[in-house]
């Protein structure tokens, strides 16, 4: 049985404990730093489509955990409820309890624009290559939304 104990729990040899190692409460905090980051990376290598997926997958994950709060509801509870939705439509409920400040919700919309477009329409990606008005606007959006995601 301690095999199997010390394969769930790591030895630590220092005055870390497991909890300081894995705070759940900075774990938002760090996994939003680390997403804008690489969204600012697919942006600068010009991967505008990498872009607008990892923007759409945190921002879903950031309206999620508004809605989860505002509503005072664990999370599992939360998905037992309403179950998985689309981004579109958590910015929507958030949308109706002003959750999302009206600076980011017309960038915030246009994300979820871009994200149906680059999953249902297979001419987007090469539109996202060739076309530089799109470019700029994607840029523009996922901009905008980074900052919110920081905010």
């Amino acid at each position: 049985m301690t095999g199997a104990r010390n394969v769930l729990m790591p030895n630590h040899t220092d005055d870390r404990t497991f909890r300081d190692e894995y705070d759940g409460a900075k774990t938002p905090e760090r996994v939003t730093v680390l997403a804008t980051n690489r969204i600012r990376d697919a942006l600068d290598d010009d991967n505008l489509d990498t872009a607008i997926l990892l923007a759409a997958t945190h921002a879903e994950a950031v309206l999620t955990q508004r809605l989860q709060r505002y509503f005072e509801v664990h999370h599992v509870a939360f998905e037992e409820l309403v179950g998985r939705q689309t981004l579109g439509w958590y910015l929507s409920k958030a949308n109706q309890h002003d959750l999302v400040d009206q600076v980011y919700r017309e960038a915030l919309n246009d994300l979820v624009e871009k994200r149906n477009r680059l999953a249902h329409d297979l001419s987007y990606m090469q539109e996202l290559r060739d076309d530089e008005e799109e470019k700029a606007a994607v840029r523009d959006i996922v901009e905008t939304c980074v900052d919110w995601l920081e905010g």
